[in-house]
């Protein structure tokens, strides 16, 4: 698959790019987005302290820290960890996030220079293991409280390498910032799937870290980040049930209604696609209601058919130079016709009367 330029500019002149931000893609209902997961984060682990936002020059004991893309003002990882373990109480949290390297890893390879320029690096958040950020809180006398992935449908590289219109799927994104059913479903799908995945499967992750030392207990997470992995790593995700910490027909029963739209469902549509690429053997249909399962099955069976239908209109012509004459495309018209009179005629698809 040829990789679309982070920066190309839009077929209807719309002159949009995917993202002019070190991410995948960026836009208002991306952004709206990644503020509820991150607020709701740090919700969650900073409740009943009073929170301070992680900043140069500023000196107090604090009973929380907030430190999302706070890396320009800080230096860098281990200077942001310094300054906070020193500004912490004991007993003290902080949260940040970070970008995971073998997630970019699986996708693009080992080597920075093969990535996609506008994603090699974020001067806000420090590309980190878990397995590095847990020795520097050991070194530093920190304990790792919470670790969540996140960011799947907008800096997910395996994502990104199947979609075949990498700017419908930005314009899909827009909606978040205006349809509550869809940002609803997004936010489930953040929070109670990919958070309780690995960090291999998204580009970035979240992490709540304590003021007290426990290495055992920082031990036992990478026991438990490893084995989040390994089920990742299984072609039919056998024990995914265990990491999400429900059944297959409760999830599917409480994502119905997120799920009555057909934009809602063109969604998961594009993200089962992806899912089935990279994991062929997951029975993703038992997560859905059948009505839902039904309307997937359609599609899938037509854009199979188009796909044969558009390989066999494009390849009765060996050699490509023979269908320019003066560097104009001769054929294209007869292909239009060559398509219509396929799906008419071989794949019985069309009864060839327009409405």
């Amino acid at each position: 698959m040829t990789l679309q330029p982070l920066n190309e500019k839009d077929w209807s002149a719309t002159h949009l790019v995917l993202s002019e931000r070190p991410q995948l893609f960026d836009n208002p209902g991306v952004a709206r987005l990644r503020r509820a997961v991150e607020d709701s984060f740090a919700a969650r682990h900073l409740a009943g302290r009073e929170v301070a936002e992680a900043a140069p020059g500023v000196r107090g004991a604090w009973e929380a820290i907030r430190a999302f893309a706070a890396i320009p003002a800080l230096g860098n990882l281990g200077q942001l960890l310094d300054f906070c373990t020193e500004g912490l109480k004991p007993e003290g949290r902080m949260v940040l996030d970070l970008r995971s390297p073998s997630h970019w890893q699986a996708a693009f390879g080992d080597s920075p220079t093969a990535w996609p320029e506008n994603i090699r690096d974020d001067p806000s958040v420090a590309l980190c293991s878990p397995a590095t950020l847990l020795a520097a809180a050991d070194a530093r006398g920190l304990s790792l409280v919470a670790l969540e992935p996140y960011g799947g449908i907008w800096d997910n590289a395996l994502l990104y390498l199947r979609l075949e219109h990498p700017l419908k799927w930005l314009r899909l994104l827009s909606w978040l910032d205006s349809d509550e059913t869809f940002f609803e479903l997004a936010l489930l799908l953040e929070q109670q799937v990919l958070a309780r995945l690995g960090t291999s499967l998204s580009g970035r992750y979240l992490v709540a870290l304590a003021k007290r030392r426990d290495p055992a207990g920082n031990a036992a997470w990478a026991e438990v980040l490893a084995a989040r992995e390994t089920v990742l790593a299984d072609s039919s995700l056998t024990g995914i049930e265990g990491l999400l910490q429900q059944r297959p027909n409760a999830f599917a029963i409480g994502t119905a209604g997120l799920l009555s739209s057909l934009r809602t469902r063109h969604f998961l549509f594009l993200l089962q696609q992806a899912l089935a690429f990279h994991r062929p053997d997951f029975a993703f249909e038992q997560w859905l209601v059948p009505q839902v399962t039904e309307q997937l099955r359609r599609w899938q069976q037509a854009q199979s058919i188009d796909a044969r239908n558009m390989a066999i209109t494009r390849g009765w012509m060996v050699e490509q130079s023979q269908r320019l004459r003066q560097g104009v495309d001769l054929v294209s018209g007869l292909e239009y016709h060559l398509a219509t009179a396929l799906l008419r005629d071989y794949f019985k698809t069309h009864s060839g009367v327009s409405s």
